[in-house]
Parts: C-alpha cells; structure tokens; sequence
C-alpha cells in the first residue's frame, strides 16, 4: 500500500490527539536510548502522521502489534507512511521476528534485518 504524503498531512487535521505532543518526548526518548533501556525507548516512539494512516489501514495496525508481540522492543510507522519498522533488542531476535513475520503474513512484502551497533565514543 502506497500512503500519499499530503493526504496524510491532511488527514492529520481530523485526528487533533495527534498533534498535541509532549514537550521533552524526544529528550527522553534519546536518554532512555543511552541508558540502554530499548525496552522503555520502544514504548516513546511517536510518529503524529500514524494517526490517520493507522485509521486508514488497520493492517498495519496488526503489523504493529505482532512486531511488538513477537520480541520487537517498539515499532513505528516512518514518516507518512508505507514503512513500518521495527527495533529489537538482537539481530537473533531480529530475525525471529522477521521469520514469524513472514510466516503470518507471507512473502509479498519487502522485509529485511539491519543491524544497528552503538557508536564508539
């Protein structure tokens, strides 16, 4: 499924919750990332355009929540749409994931790992 950009941003209007925000959310997402707490940073992740696309789409709702329910630390929606992402707390699990994934919903989708490491100060 293809999320049109500016529907999204327009579709943003009807779902105001969205755009409130909380001041400091990215403060405490970046801390929790750098105390290693993946867990509780998964749980900050916030995308405001997730509103009406999730609304739109419910399927990438259960994409959501079968991430998160199979070992992903948090999943998001990227930008407006199209892309949902997951991070977990191992590339093993990562890829456990990904085949429990693939197995509930099939093939059809473009999938892969990434391994992110922690960059040395």
């Amino acid at each position: 499924m293809i999320i049109a950009t500016p529907w999204a941003y327009q579709k943003l209007a009807d779902f105001p919750e969205a755009l409130n925000g909380q001041p400091g959310r990215a403060e405490k997402l970046i801390g929790l990332l750098q105390n290693s707490d993946l867990k509780a940073a998964g749980q900050q992740l916030y995308n405001s355009l997730e509103a009406p696309a999730l609304h739109k789409y419910p399927l990438l709702v259960l994409f959501k929540d079968f991430l998160q329910d199979h070992g992903a630390a948090g999943a998001l929606m990227s930008g407006s749409g199209s892309t949902t992402f997951a991070v977990c707390p191992t590339k093993m699990i990562a890829e456990r994931v990904l085949e429990e994934f693939k197995t509930k919903f099939g093939t059809t989708y473009w999938t892969t790992v990434v391994e992110v490491s922690k960059q040395k100060e």
